[in-house]
């Protein structure tokens, strides 16, 4: 009995769980999709932007969990990651907000976060040999170069 749930329940899966979780917490929070700049505040939780970035996100995802074996599944994972990489570096705001243009915490910490758990279900579904404290230093390196260059 032990065994049929530990084959059912693998790395991968929880981390498939774990991403779409955190995407739709960003979705829910706002934090996804925010595009705060300045003293500018125009977020909306059913906006069109919302909506469709957290819906294509999600049904790519999911579908790349579904069809994790074939080939589909695995261009389907990488365009996710493409396409949320993209828009985390040239569509997001929420970096230069406030008095003085600081960074939202809340928002640095959500995208954190993401990058995080994205750059893990890559090295999981492709079974990369490499640590997770280099996919941490990976992320901290990216979300640097975000902050202070394309805020």
């Amino acid at each position: 009995m032990y065994r049929l749930y530990s084959y059912r329940i693998s790395k991968l899966s929880i981390s498939y769980v774990l991403l779409m979780l955190w995407s739709i917490y960003g979705f829910a929070s706002l934090l996804d999709n925010t595009m705060q700049w300045g003293c500018i505040i125009d977020d909306r939780l059913f906006s069109f932007t919302n909506i469709g970035y957290s819906l294509l996100s999600l049904s790519t995802l999911l579908s790349s969990f579904y069809y994790r074996e074939t080939s589909l599944g695995k261009w389907l994972l990488i365009s996710e990651a493409i396409f949320w990489v993209s828009k985390l570096f040239f569509l997001k705001g929420g970096y230069v907000t406030g008095i003085a243009g600081s960074f939202s915490n809340e928002v640095l910490l959500f995208d954190s976060i993401a990058l995080f758990l994205r750059l893990l279900l890559l090295k999981q579904f492709f079974k990369l040999p490499v640590h997770w404290v280099l996919t941490l230093m990976l992320t901290v390196l990216l979300m640097a170069l975000k902050v202070e260059y394309f805020s």
